[in-house]
């Protein structure tokens, strides 16, 4: 077993003669044993620990790939929060106490937008014996392991074991469900193997837009209890499903190239940032502040960052 840990760094952009605050943390992850940083689309040193937990180390390579992009595609499926918390699944840690993380899980959710594969392909490397045949010694003993874990937030650990619920009970009403997860004969690289598409072709996006709702439905339990008016949670999912239908007529038009990069990635922070705006109002002032650790007067609030964003889609080929 290895420690993950997570860290956070204060993102900054250029403008001009001053640095704006963009109100996001950038996350990253590294493995002490062996020793390893996993960038996460930017730096992958110098940031304060957020939080570490035991997982295997070669799960967490392995989600990693490729380039520690863990099959996220920056800006569309998630940005880098999502992407710490992808290799820091086999730990069932997040990185939820960087800046922004909840408005970025909001947009995005915990692994992305494409959690349902993540979580689906997961499982199946979890249960492939390549994963537990790790070549990596084992320096941390079973008391160290137990002694730590008892340090963990136990609600943090009770809400992600949720989020996984969530998608693993989805996956059980599905067509093909049984065979595409419990199969010994399964791609020894599903994350970017035929169960990746198998699973895609399962999905429509209005389950993964419910599924998110649910999901964020856990994070208001979870940050502010059984404490919020349902009236008012409906109104929040709503205007997060408006958010995600429009975000999704963006991605299209990227997709087949009616939307160049830097066009796409300031709509998409347009469009974020009026929703946040919108949202003191329905939430209440005090509200607002405990679920997404944010001032209701935030105005330069950046989710997704646009040097990162040029630079990670200029190496794909659409």
């Amino acid at each position: 077993m290895s420690l993950l840990t997570g860290y956070a760094i204060s993102i900054d952009i250029d403008a001009g003669l001053i640095e704006i605050d963009t109100g996001l943390d950038h996350t990253y992850v590294t493995s002490n044993n062996p020793c390893k940083s996993w960038p996460c689309w930017g730096r992958g040193s110098g940031g304060k620990e957020i939080c570490r937990g035991y997982g295997k180390y070669l799960l967490a390579d392995y989600i990693s790939q490729p380039n520690s992009q863990a099959g996220i595609e920056y800006g569309v499926t998630g940005v880098c929060h999502q992407t710490a918390n992808r290799i820091l699944y086999p730990a069932r840690v997040i990185v939820s106490k960087a800046r922004g993380y909840a408005a970025s899980s909001y947009a995005y959710g915990t692994y992305g937008t494409s959690s349902f594969e993540f979580i689906g392909s997961s499982k199946i490397c979890e249960s492939l014996s390549c994963t537990s045949k790790s070549r990596v010694s084992t320096e941390s003993t079973d008391l160290d392991i137990n002694v730590y874990s008892n340090s963990i937030d136990e609600p943090e650990k009770v809400y992600i074991q949720k989020i996984v619920d969530l998608y693993t009970e989805h996956m059980k009403i599905l067509p093909g469900f049984s065979s595409a997860t419990t199969s010994e004969e399964s791609s020894p690289l599903p994350l970017q193997g035929s169960k990746i598409e198998s699973f895609s072709s399962t999905i429509k996006n209005e389950e993964r837009y419910y599924l998110l709702g649910k999901e964020f439905e856990l994070m208001i339990e979870f940050c502010l209890g059984d404490n919020l008016d349902p009236q008012i949670t409906s109104q929040v999912l709503k205007q997060q499903l408006v958010f995600l239908k429009e975000k999704g007529k963006m991605d299209n038009e990227f997709y087949s190239a009616d939307l160049n990069i830097e066009k796409y990635v300031k709509e998409v922070n347009d469009l974020f940032g009026d929703l946040l705006i919108s949202l003191p109002d329905i939430l209440g002032k005090d509200e607002f502040e405990k679920i997404f650790g944010l001032s209701p007067s935030e105005k330069d609030f950046v989710l997704v960052d646009p040097d990162i964003a040029v630079k990670a889609h200029k190496q794909i080929s659409r």
